[in-house]
């Protein structure tokens, strides 16, 4: 057998005992264990590819027969359910467990695969995990939710099958109290990757919205620092929510997808100065870059300190910020 690159030695080797068990009908808690033990080693990363290769060791043992299928179904006593039944290929599997399951996820890996349940192919397993999905997520460890909701929020907008309920739960998901402080660790120490782009759809609700002042005062990448300075100067959040078609041309039947934005005020007051001098005064230019954008917004609103932060902004090295902080200047001479 040619081991699939994307599984360890002793992932292939719990998977390959468990199906073989599963097929002579004499799977253990202890067998259903080891597999779950090695799904903790598993990134989250490649997630599809990693379930196909399961897949792919588990139909080396060969599938189980018509009529253990029949009897997997019929059966509501069956003790064997494992998590390992949320990686089948067989729907009626996946929605058994569903119906089923009545504890917490057990690893990061299989919890990334019982949320990606809620845009599966099959409406049935949609509704089951659906309804799951806050007895699973109450009994899981939070750090374990924090780290699976992390690494899905960069990728929910493609889960097409997703409607307004799934969506509704990772939403609710961010909203927990024992997962802020997780989310609030990663956005300050990341130092690469999508952290902006997390922090942008972490911020849908409003648990977030005390430490935006930390984030932009101390977060390690300077996308990060940007914006949540944008949000608190701006005193709201927009993140991306879906796309839609616009005509351009009816009569020739041309038209483009725009990408929709949502938005929500924010539950919090700020000094709009001390802000704007704070990221002006930021060792990054895309801090200082989205504090001169503000106040170019903002400039007829800010009186004399508008003149004398625009000041500051045209000893700025980079000319994209040096030159708004001369456009004001101008402006305001030739009053």
């Amino acid at each position: 057998m040619v081991q699939p690159p994307l599984l360890t030695p002793a992932m292939c080797k719990s998977v390959t005992v468990l199906a073989t068990a599963e097929r002579n009908g004499e799977i253990s808690p202890g067998i259903a264990e080891a597999f779950v033990d090695e799904t903790k080693r598993l990134p989250l990363t490649q997630i599809s590819d990693r379930v196909h290769a399961i897949r792919m060791v588990a139909n080396d043992v060969g599938g189980l027969r018509e009529d253990q299928l029949e009897a997997r179904r019929g059966n509501a006593q069956r003790g064997a359910t494992c998590w390992y039944d949320l990686l089948s290929g067989d729907g009626f599997r996946r929605e058994r467990f569903l119906l089923e399951v009545n504890e917490g996820a057990p690893s990061a890996f299989l919890l990334a695969m019982f949320l990606r349940r809620l845009n599966d192919w099959v409406p049935q397993v949609r509704k089951a995990a659906l309804q799951a999905a806050e007895n699973v997520l109450d009994r899981t460890d939070p750090d374990i939710v924090g780290e699976v909701l992390w690494s899905i929020l960069s990728v929910r907008n493609s889960w097409k099958r997703m409607r307004g309920d799934e969506s509704a739960v990772l939403d609710a998901g961010f909203e927990r109290p024992s997962i802020t402080p997780y989310l609030v660790r990663r956005l300050l120490s990341e130092t690469s990757g999508p952290t902006a782009r997390v922090l942008q759809q972490a911020c849908r609700g409003a648990s977030l919205d005390p430490y935006l002042p930390r984030l932009a005062e101390a977060a390690l990448q300077p996308a990060v620092r940007a914006l949540a300075y944008r949000m608190l100067m701006e005193q709201r959040a927009t993140w991306p929510d879906g796309w839609k078609w616009r005509w351009t041309d009816k009569s020739l039947g041309e038209r483009i997808r725009e990408r929709q934005i949502a938005e929500r005020p924010l539950s919090m007051d700020v000094d709009l100065p001390e802000l704007l001098l704070a990221a002006a005064n930021d060792p990054s230019a895309a801090v200082r870059r989205m504090a001169a954008a503000v106040l170019m917004s903002h400039r007829h609103d800010l009186g004399d300190f508008a003149t004398v932060l625009a000041e500051k902004l045209t000893t700025d090295p980079y000319p994209s910020i040096a030159n708004r902080g001369r456009f004001i200047l101008k402006e305001r001479s030739a009053k």
